[in-house]
């Protein structure tokens, strides 16, 4: 019994559980969705999401000594175990993706990314809390262009209704690097019981303009929504007491047949830092039915000419 006492007390100092909230500075209003990871040091050792009203339970291991918390539109914020406060307030960013203003009458548009006529949409990947997908769009016009909508390729699974975030990033050869902070606040999506596959969303509220050199541009998955019980589900647990395996989210991937180069990463922020390039991956695991072909994520969008 002795040993026992000892160990629960050892347990209750070096383990740490507290709800805090991640506020904006600005307006004091909570930060939906925020990202809150836990470091070691400088290195990931995993991290969740803030909910809809800016709330989140840490849960820490002793070697945690870090909280970093970002969010698009804020400033990160890197803060010592010691400091952590029940309130957690981020500077706003007020970089944006310039805007232009369009006529009142209704111009044509073209479709710009990857194209949904092709036939290779049976390639997925599962995708879950932290996870972001991007493909690069080029401008084949000489002046920025106004983006209408975004379509991408999606299957869900049972009764779970994903949330997830479009995210941009500047381009700079080839390369993704700053996120774009556009709109945050409207730039958080549930889908219906009724959509999968291609879908189309209507982004004009978000005043997204495609630059002259392109823009990196994909989602970031943030949950699940139980559709009977309307409360968010953590990926990663619900996965992990899932028997057997099985995708509960995917995103579709099309490989290029006209063999030329594509630009896609992806990255899991609770786990990892970088980028990785979707076709360096498969090269060290190689797909028996895509050759030599590029992969690219099913993303695109619509701009006015």
């Amino acid at each position: 019994m002795k040993y026992i006492i000892i160990l629960f007390l050892f347990c209750i100092q070096n383990c740490f559980s507290q709800e805090i909230t991640i506020l904006s500075k600005n307006d004091k209003k909570p930060i939906p969705f925020a990202n809150v990871i836990y470091l070691k040091n400088d290195s990931i050792k995993g991290g969740n999401y803030t909910n809809e009203n800016g709330k989140i339970l840490l849960d820490l291991k002793p070697e945690i000594n870090f909280l970093e918390i970002s969010c698009i539109g804020f400033e990160t914020l890197k803060i010592e175990r010691k400091n952590i406060q029940s309130s957690i307030f981020l500077e706003e960013n007020a970089t944006h993706l310039q805007e232009i203003n369009v006529s009142d009458k209704k111009p044509t548009t073209q479709y710009l990314g990857q194209s949904f006529a092709s036939r290779f949409h049976c390639l997925t990947q599962a995708i879950g809390n932290g996870y972001e997908s991007i493909t690069l769009i080029e401008n084949p016009f000489s002046a920025e262009k106004e983006v209408k909508s975004f379509y991408f390729y999606l299957e869900k699974y049972d009764n779970l209704l994903p949330i997830f975030r479009i995210v941009f990033y500047k381009n700079e050869n080839n390369i993704p690097t700053k996120a774009y902070p556009q709109n945050i606040h409207e730039n958080i999506f549930t889908l219906t019981e009724k959509q999968k596959r291609k879908i189309k969303l209507d982004i004009r509220k978000m005043n997204v303009v495609l630059p002259k050199e392109g823009f990196f541009v994909g989602i970031e998955c943030l949950g699940m929504i139980d559709s009977k019980t309307k409360e968010i589900v953590d990926i990663q647990e619900l996965y992990k007491n899932m028997t057997p395996k099985k995708f509960i989210m995917t995103t579709g991937i099309a490989y290029n047949s006209s063999k030329k180069q594509t630009y896609s990463f992806e990255k899991h922020k609770f786990r990892r830092e970088k980028w990785i390039d979707v076709n360096s991956r498969t090269k060290k695991t190689p797909l028996k039915f895509v050759g030599n072909e590029f992969l690219s994520p099913t993303f695109g969008i619509e701009v006015y000419e």
